[in-house]
């Protein structure tokens, strides 16, 4: 053979031997020694957070570990340094500046100091203000359920019965109105007849604590809307950053609640199912008080 076909065929074979592609080295990210810390709930729907949970009985000092979304180390948050977890407990980081995608879906990865990986999760797209949460604290099923920020998932009492005899809905929401004017909440009847709803019951986010007595002999007609304002009718506002609305009958048992967006500094538009009574929610330029969504 040539020597110098030879040697060009030895110089190549020892340049593929020793270069890795990207995808290789992805493939051999490091795992991490660090045991029982978990990403145990996310929350996509502004403002964003990410939950921790240390399962073990030590204090973890946090300090230099790294949150990623699915751009990688284009978009990470390193957690101060002096930041701890005690054990058996829960930790809420939300000053990260990446936004999580709760419409397309989106990535939370957690590495240690040394960039060994601890945990990851593979978010779904969220559309109705939920979480996705592990179903019991650092197991392994992942739900979507009500947000249970820094408290355990596990130990929540059970829902809350709901009444599926009535057919009202909470319809749409102002919860951050323009100028002068009251956050609201109208109320839809699909049913086909009308309804007594004295001594039903709105609450916000903090439920018995902030809530509304309906007066006795309220009624709202078959196929129509009533709408109730801050100042007029309940006292607690409700966030324009996202809030809760509840909707009890007088016996206290769920009938309705909605979950509703940040707003930011996008006010008067409101938060309304469409069509009336469905299953779809969106957020309204020009809101419809007590009319047809």
């Amino acid at each position: 053979m040539n020597k110098k076909i030879l040697w060009a065929t030895v110089v190549a074979a020892a340049l593929l031997s020793s270069c890795k592609t990207d995808t290789e080295d992805d493939l051999k990210q490091m795992t991490s020694n660090v045991q029982g810390l978990y990403i145990n709930e996310v929350f996509t729907s502004n403002p964003d957070w990410v939950e921790l949970y240390n399962s073990s009985d030590a204090k973890m000092d946090l300090g230099g570990f790294v949150l990623q979304d699915d751009k990688g180390a284009a978009e990470e948050y390193i957690i101060p340094a002096g930041t701890v977890i005690d054990g058996k407990s829960f930790l809420v980081i939300d000053a990260f500046a990446f936004g999580l995608s709760s419409t397309n879906g989106d990535k939370v990865t957690l590495f240690d100091k040394q960039s060994g990986k601890i945990d990851e999760v593979i978010i779904p797209v969220i559309s109705d203000g939920k979480s996705y949460a592990r179903s019991t604290d650092g197991g392994n099923a992942w739900v979507l359920v009500p947000p249970t920020k820094g408290i355990s998932n596990t130990d929540q009492a059970p829902a809350e019965p709901t009444n599926t005899t009535l057919k009202l809905y909470i319809n749409e929401v102002v919860s951050a109105p323009a100028g002068t004017d009251a956050d609201w909440i109208e109320l839809y009847n699909a049913g086909d007849t009308e309804i007594n709803i004295g001594g039903f019951i709105l609450q916000d986010d903090k439920g018995a604590a902030e809530e509304y007595i309906i007066p006795a002999n309220t009624t709202i007609a078959a196929k129509g809307f009533i709408v109730f304002e801050n100042g007029s009718s309940f006292q607690f506002g409700l966030g324009s950053k996202g809030d809760k609305v509840i909707l009890l009958d007088a016996e206290r048992v769920k009938i309705d609640d909605i979950s509703t967006p940040n707003f930011g500094e996008d006010k008067g538009k409101s938060y309304a199912r469409i069509p009336n009574g469905s299953e779809n929610w969106q957020t309204v330029n020009n809101p419809t008080k007590g009319m047809s969504n």
